[in-house]
């Protein structure tokens, strides 16, 4: 599988998508908002996926990740 989705339980983010041969992450937030994150890591989503398995907050563990870090370039989708 390329690509894998995840619902998330988050009170922030609806689902994440990751395709592991670009390494694009694309994230649908609560609101609608979906933006697509270039760079991620498969360790980084391992680490998401992990925290979604275990339950843990999906949302901070994105925040710290993906959107605090200024080497992920990302553009908003459907605009």
């Amino acid at each position: 599988m390329i690509t894998k989705v995840i619902k998330t339980d988050s009170s922030m983010l609806d689902e994440l998508a990751f395709n592991r041969l670009t390494k694009k992450l694309t994230a649908t937030f609560k609101g609608g908002a979906k933006y697509a994150y270039k760079g991620v890591s498969r360790s980084d989503w391992r680490l998401l996926l992990s925290t979604h398995n275990n339950g843990a907050s999906v949302g901070k563990i994105f925040d710290v990740l993906i959107k605090k870090d200024a080497s992920i370039s990302y553009t908003r989708l459907g605009e």
